[in-house]
């Protein structure tokens, strides 16, 4: 009996109790088991791959990989801590679930060993663990509603941070698809500024060619420079000795002035002493009536004339000689006469000459004006160019400035959305202190609830039912689970993925920064180059501006200087007139003169009135050789003058062709050069006519001094003749005084007179002496000076043959330039191309910066949306918390609100499937665009650097997030291992 009471004691307690609630607990310990197992098995792969990355980052060695591996460390340690809370926490709810088990079989052995015939404690007992299975059943449906809650927030959550990471990822594809375009550009410009490289070594070739040439040129103008000075020094002497020469012939003027009046004191005695012969020959007549008387007186008388006879011969052998130099005279004056007929005629030709001179330099100087304005059109031309390329340089750095500021704007976007997210992650931390206020009312929920188990002791069969209907729903709860943690596993390997992608595009944006660095070094010193060739180009111009100024002025000068040259052309045209007027009037004169003697000659029988003749044309011959000498000196000092003049003339071209020559050497122009060979070419003219006029004025101061050394000859004879004349006159005084006693006195006075003649004529002969050795001298400098003129035409033909070697060196520098300026033109065209094509890639750029702000303003709009989202997720758990609170007044509604959480998240699960499908069709069109935008990197070379900077920060914002998601999924885990918790025992 006892034996089988003990038996139907233990059905009815086993059959009633341990059947159905002991097998659910054995169930739920091994379903506990199995998690227990999965869960370490999770552990050791998360070790496992936390190794695995903390091995790769050692491996790479990379600087800026320090903070990732810490926090890779923290999120590892964090983890460890984690789940040594969960096993504590598990072990606890063990050992409390083992204490009510021991409790549970003491008081069953306790009521056992009273009695077993006591059958209303048993009721009583098997009531109170109805209440407590109840309770427990309850509290597990609050903690499974819970959990629920907080994964599918979990769940969000992880959705919410996976939109984060795409629109990073997008964003570090445009970043990277800005780079390639900036590499574009930069090979671009890298490929362009060889090419300017070439066409500035080529350039300075060309110039230093042309530095050569212009130095060797220079070499040449200094020597003929020195050659003009040297001939201007031998000018200057030649100018000095006719000076000299000028003083010694006013000084032999004087002499003759002089000696004209001592031949009019001569003329005037001879007229007194002819009116005495008169007087003497009436009183001869008188006295021949008484020579019968005065025999012996005759006597004497034909002794006299006999003694008058021989003087009468002597001097008419003296007329006869004088009547050869007479004839002679007029022979060289019929010389001078040819000779001014000839000078007329060569002035003539000199006039001819200067005409067509005149004319060549009128057409040079037309040519030379036509040349200048060809080259102002140039330079106008070269100055609107660069004034294009300065626009075009100013259009280029307002759409680079342009470009900054989107830049910047895009930089300022990019701050926002990393405030945003600092924002969501600030908002995730607020989300974590709710939930963990949650779970501390869930806790105090659970006490609550232990608390009615008691008291729901009696609706332990209902639950039973419902438990196992709940126990199917945690199969397809645990399948679900199971699926989400495959899922999640994905997700953590896309994540990985991501991250090993984020660190090889962070190493290609390495190198690509290193490479637009260098670029930007090569970029930078280029337009360095490009400005200081910008700079010299601009100096040149400043140049050939004011060298051009300076043209204009000496053109203005040369113009002057022109017109003054044609007026003292005039001048010496009107000289050569009056020249040619007085040669005239002089042949006229002397035909008179012819005329006179041939007078004289006639009345040669008179030998009183043929001295007078003699006298009277000596006279007027001085007088004639003194106006010839003074038209000597007058013809010297216009010449001297006009020698002066030339010599100015030739300063004047030397510091022109200075100028010029300075010119030529700055300009290195085609038409400075012409006109310089042009200018040279009429000097050198101008400098052969005035060798020319030199030599003529040799010849005339030759002649000259011939017509001087003439008159001295002259001179020399007439003072002679007179010394002749007076020894007759005083043999005739001595017969005068034998025959007239009367007249002795007035003799005396003549003898005194004569006298003093002599001693005039002594004085006259002493200065010719004087003019002799000073035309001797003078004849010495002549021919000095006619050798120093033939050394310089021997220079002028140097210089000449110099000049027309420098002609031939010009024209083939012509040559050179109007290839450099085909090339220069050629090089233009390319330019402008270059400018265009520039301006249509500023274009397109313009066009892709627009599709980027559409694109950025659609991200702004899809992150709106986004944070609508979060905000009613946030309002939905908040009407989940609320819903919780209700369920521990109704248990009924809360199983109904369960299976409405279950719809609710199958279909919110549905709607973030769509939501990554969204997403992924999103990146497929992202990458598209991303191929779109890859043209944009011309304008984002500059801000590469700021970029790469903003690439890091959301390389540790994905960093961020990747921690983010993976505390989220030890959340989950956690969440998910509450769920699988064991109910405590009553």
């Amino acid at each position: 009996m006892p034996k089988h009471r003990w038996r139907e004691s233990l059905k009815s307690f086993f059959g009633s109790h341990i059947d159905p609630e002991k097998m659910m607990r054995l169930r739920e310990t091994k379903q506990i088991y199995i998690f227990s197992l999965d869960h370490i098995k999770f552990i050791a792969e998360i070790e496992g791959k936390v190794q695995k990355i903390l091995e790769v980052l050692k491996d790479d060695d990379s600087e800026g990989k320090g903070p990732l591996v810490n926090l890779i460390e923290d999120v590892h340690n964090h983890y460890l801590s984690l789940y040594s809370r969960y096993d504590h926490l598990t072990e606890e709810l063990k050992k409390k679930a083992h204490g009510k088990h021991g409790s549970d079989s003491s008081s069953s052995s306790s009521d056992s060993s009273d009695s077993d015939d006591s059958p209303r404690k048993k009721g009583k007992k098997n009531g109170k663990v109805e209440n407590k299975f109840e309770n427990d059943a309850a509290a597990i449906k609050q903690d499974l509603e819970v959990a629920l809650s907080e994964v599918a927030e979990l769940k969000w959550k992880l959705a919410a941070t996976t939109d984060e990471k795409e629109a990073l990822n997008q964003e570090c594809q445009s970043a990277l698809s800005k780079l390639q375009e900036a590499e574009k550009i930069i090979a671009s410009l890298n490929a362009e500024a060889e090419k300017w490289n070439d066409e500035k070594a080529r350039l300075l070739a060309e110039n230093a060619d042309l530095n050569i040439e212009l130095e060797s040129s220079r070499e040449l103008q200094a020597e003929l420079n020195q050659k003009l000075e040297d001939m201007n020094k031998e000018r200057e002497s030649l100018s000095i000795e006719k000076e000299a020469a000028t003083l010694k012939i006013e000084e032999e003027k004087r002499n003759a002035e002089e000696l004209k009046t001592i031949n009019s004191q001569l003329q005037q005695e001879k007229d007194m002493l002819h009116s005495e012969l008169e007087a003497v020959k009436g009183e001869f007549s008188t006295l021949k009536e008484n020579l019968e008387s005065t025999e012996n007186e005759i006597a004497k008388l034909t002794q006299l004339q006999k003694v008058a006879e021989e003087d009468n011969t002597s001097l008419s052998l003296k007329i006869t000689e004088l009547e050869d130099e007479i004839k002679k005279a007029e022979n060289k004056i019929q010389d001078l006469v040819t000779e001014s007929s000839q000078l007329s005629e060569k002035l003539a030709d000199k006039d001819k000459e200067l005409l067509t001179h005149l004319e060549i330099h009128e057409t040079h100087r037309e040519a030379a004006k036509e040349k200048l304005e060809s080259a102002e059109r140039e330079i106008a031309k070269v100055t609107q160019i660069q004034k294009a390329a300065e626009e075009e340089n100013s259009s280029l750095s307002l759409n680079i400035s342009q470009l900054q500021d989107e830049i910047k704007q895009a930089e300022n976007k990019i701050q926002d959305l990393i405030t945003e997210s600092s924002q969501l992650s600030e908002k995730l931390a607020e989300k974590e202190r709710e939930l963990l206020s949650h779970l501390e009312i869930h806790e105090a929920h659970k006490e609550e609830a232990r608390e009615k188990l008691e008291a729901a002791a009696n609706e332990t069969a209902k639950l039973n039912q419902m438990q196992e209907a709940a126990e199917e729903e945690k199969s397809s709860l645990s399948l679900k689970i199971s699926k989400l943690e495959d899922e999640i596993k994905q997700a953590e390997n896309k994540i990985q993925d991501l991250a090993t992608e984020s660190s090889q595009l962070s190493e290609k944006l390495a190198e690509k920064e290193g490479e637009v660095s260098r670029h930007l070094e090569i970029h930078e010193a280029h337009k360095e180059e490009t400005k200081e060739t910008l700079e010299t180009a601009e100096k040149e111009i400043a140049k050939l501006t004011q060298m051009q100024k300076a043209s204009e002025e000496e053109n203005a000068s040369l113009s002057l200087k022109i017109s003054q040259l044609e007026g003292e052309i005039k001048q010496a045209e009107n000289n050569i007139q009056n020249l040619a007027t007085e040669a005239s009037q002089l042949s006229e004169k002397l035909a008179e003169k012819e005329r006179e003697l041939s007078s004289h000659l006639e009345i040669h029988d008179a030998y009183i009135q043929e001295t007078k003749e003699k006298l009277e044309s000596a006279a007027t011959e001085i007088a004639k050789l003194s106006q010839m000498q003074e038209a000597s000196e007058e013809e010297k000092t216009s010449l001297c003058s006009k020698i002066s003049q030339l010599e100015d003339e030739v300063k004047q071209s030397e510091n022109k062709i200075q100028s010029l020559v300075i010119e030529s050497s700055q300009l290195k122009a085609k038409e400075k050069l012409e006109s310089a060979a042009a200018e040279i070419a009429k000097l050198s003219q101008m400098q052969e006519t005035a060798e020319e006029e030199k030599t003529s004025l040799s010849l005339k101061i030759s002649q000259l001094e011939g017509e001087i050394k003439q008159a001295e000859s002259k001179i020399q004879d007439l003072a002679t003749e007179s010394s002749q004349l007076i020894e007759k006159l005083a043999d005739k005084e001595r017969e005068l005084s034998s025959h007239l006693e009367i007249y002795e006195a007035y003799r005396e006075e003549t003898k005194e007179k004569l006298e003093s003649a002599a001693a005039e004529i002594a004085k006259l002969s002493q200065t010719q002496q004087a003019t002799e050795e000073e035309k001797t001298s003078l004849s010495l400098k002549i021919s000095q000076l006619e050798d120093e003129i033939k050394q310089a035409e021997s220079k002028i033909q140097d210089i000449a043959t110099e000049s027309s070697q420098l002609s031939e060196n010009l024209a083939e520098k012509e040559r050179e330039l109007s290839s450099h300026l085909e090339i220069y033109e050629a090089y233009r065209e390319e330019t402008k191309e270059k400018l265009e094509s520039a301006a249509a890639e500023i274009a397109k750029l313009s066009q892709t910066r627009q599709v980027t702000e559409e694109e950025k303003t659609s991200l702004s709009l899809k992150i709106s949306q986004l944070e609508d989202e979060i905000k009613q997720a946030d309002s939905k758990i908040q009407d989940f918390a609320a819903e919780s609170s209700q369920l521990s007044e109704k248990l009924a509604e809360k199983e109904r609100e369960l299976s409405s959480h279950l719809e609710i998240y199958e279909a919110y699960k549905e709607e973030t499937m769509e939501k990554l499908e969204s997403a992924a069709a999103e990146i497929a069109t992202l990458s598209q665009m991303q191929q779109a935008t890859e043209e944009e990197k011309a304008s984002l070379s500059l801000k590469i650097s700021h970029l790469e900077d903003e690439i890091k920060q959301a390389k540790n914002n994905i960093e961020d997030l990747g921690t983010e998601s993976s505390q989220l999924s030890e959340k989950l885990a956690e969440k998910e291992g509450e769920l699988f918790q064991p109910p405590e025992d009553s």
